[in-house]
């Protein structure tokens, strides 16, 4: 995902004739899901757990207005649809998954390096790509990115 919105990012003042800011990176999983139940369930309620499976995953901008834009019919609790929520006072729920715009910027630089590298290995013959380091500042860093990239993977 993350790759993805770097090419359009990086590609949309080509593409568009203007830049672009990410709203946020979505998953949405092509499934069939299966419904169990221990007791009769009504259509309606079949209905309902199964759009729960289809919820995406990924991260947000953490913009009140923009995420409402993505779920236009909530107004507080948890969204059925996307991984943020809004409190009755309007701000997001704990657990929601969202990020400042420089999160996404250093999420677009970091998979944008490590495509980079990754291309170079391959053209010098590596195929074992790993990621080390024995700077402890590019270790925070990393650590930094990585809890924002598990965030998007739930």
């Amino acid at each position: 995902m993350l790759a993805y919105l770097d090419v359009v990012l990086t590609n949309a003042e080509n593409w568009l004739g203007r830049p672009a800011s990410p709203a946020g990176v979505l998953y949405f999983h092509v499934h069939n899901p299966m419904v169990s139940a221990s007791d009769f369930l009504t259509e309606d309620k079949i209905e309902q757990e199964i759009f729960k499976k289809f919820k995406m995953k990924g991260l947000l901008l953490d913009q009140e207005d923009v995420v409402r834009m993505m779920d236009t019919s909530l107004e507080s609790g948890r969204s059925n649809i996307i991984p943020a929520g809004f409190s009755k006072t309007g701000s997001f729920y704990k657990g929601s998954a969202v990020a400042e715009r420089e999160i996404f910027s250093e999420l677009q630089g970091y998979i944008h390096r490590l495509m980079e590298n990754a291309g170079l290995a391959i053209t010098e013959g590596r195929s074992i790509l790993t990621h080390s380091s024995s700077n402890s500042k590019q270790r925070v860093h990393f650590a930094r990115i990585a809890r924002y990239v598990n965030l998007i993977r739930r």
